[in-house]
């Protein structure tokens, strides 16, 4: 069932208009051809990391570098330690014990793209559309699945798309369900909750597609999106395609990410549509609770509430404000395209010197 083109995301048009992914391993491989004539090995089994002596450097794009950190329970600012240096695109809030190359802002001009639909025609509550599967993504569909009421509540009212694929190499129904129940075994401190009803009841549903529209047509046909980043906690924020697709769309959204990357998002200039969407999940704590999942609960219930506040607005005059937005986010976008190759011209040098 997965051979399906829906599920064929590198032919999205966010990728395929973009080539997001193509200048993605452009830069990585450069950066990688100056290592090696620098001296740098890659550690083996580690394609991101390499070495010089006692000096490391991760080049990590789009993913959360600290994923590349060796203990996951020191803190932040020790994830590495003080000869190693990080490249990256990611935002780090706080001083680190490492060096941490930030590349230009205006690389996020990569994602720089104008939908080809540009009407908002919303028919259902949300656009839930999820492509791979891990415990925090299991946790959203459980918490959304019980606060609605059901699952069958969820398909009534949503976009849904929740093909669980875990491991990439689920051909049908039946894998996909077997990677969500393995899934569900590392939730381990749930299974005496509630939780375990919301599980038994979605598990004969996985995976969930009840609708036959392309990702693109479910941006526009939702009252919210729900994006779900990739990756979420409360210190690195990267971004992914989903939101930069979510920001040149006309239509509300709400994002799953790290603490305050909607802010940082606004920092950067980008429209946020914060008069329409209230953002205040942005500033929860991921790890206050196992598994986020106190931050999961508040964001669903948070994106219901938005949901009916949407549906009270002039929807003509919100469908105007939601044009706009995405016009504004689309020009910034392609401000930075056009910015990037001179702003990485001068950061290399430096950038290199650090390096050698």
């Amino acid at each position: 069932m997965f051979n399906d083109v829906f599920y064929q995301t590198h032919l999205g048009e966010v990728f395929e208009q973009s080539m997001c992914i193509y200048h993605e391993h452009a830069i990585v491989h450069l950066l990688s051809s100056m290592l090696m004539n620098m001296g740098y090995q890659q550690i083996p089994g580690s394609p991101r990391v390499w070495s010089r002596g006692s000096r490391k450097v991760v080049v990590c794009l789009a993913d959360d570098f600290g994923v590349n950190r060796d203990d996951q329970r020191l803190p932040p600012k020790k994830w590495f330690d003080a000869d190693t240096v990080i490249i990256t695109d990611n935002h780090m809030p706080f001083a680190t014990d490492y060096q941490i190359l930030k590349l230009p802002t205006s690389y996020f001009g990569v994602f720089h793209y104008v939908p080809k639909d540009q009407h908002w025609k919303p028919i259902r509550r949300f656009n839930f559309s999820v492509n791979r599967l891990d415990s925090q993504r299991q946790l959203i569909l459980l918490e959304l699945t019980k606060q609605s009421g059901g699952i069958d509540q969820v398909t009534l009212l949503d976009h849904v798309n929740f093909n669980a694929r875990a491991r990439g190499n689920e051909h049908s129904a039946e894998d996909a369900r077997s990677s969500f129940a393995q899934c569900w075994t590392h939730l381990n401190q749930l299974h005496s909750t509630e939780y375990a009803d919301w599980f038994d009841q979605t598990l004969p549903h996985v995976p969930i597609r009840n609708h036959k529209l392309t990702v693109e047509q479910t941006q526009v046909g939702a009252y919210l999106n729900l994006v779900i980043e990739t990756y979420a906690g409360d210190a690195t924020i990267a971004f992914s395609e989903k939101i930069f697709r979510a920001l040149v769309t006309p239509a509300p959204w709400a994002v799953f990410s790290a603490k305050h990357a909607v802010n940082y998002l606004k920092t950067l200039g980008f429209d946020v549509l914060d008069d329409v969407v209230d953002h205040d999940y942005d500033n929860l704590t991921q790890y206050n609770t196992k598994y986020g999942h106190r931050k999961i609960s508040e964001f669903v219930k948070l994106n219901i509430q938005n949901y009916h506040n949407i549906t009270h607005l002039d929807q003509a005059k919100l469908a105007a404000r939601c044009q706009t937005a995405a016009a504004h986010n689309q020009q910034l976008l392609a401000k930075m395209q056009r910015q990037w190759p001179g702003n990485f011209a001068q950061w290399l040098p430096e950038a290199i010197a650090k390096l050698q």
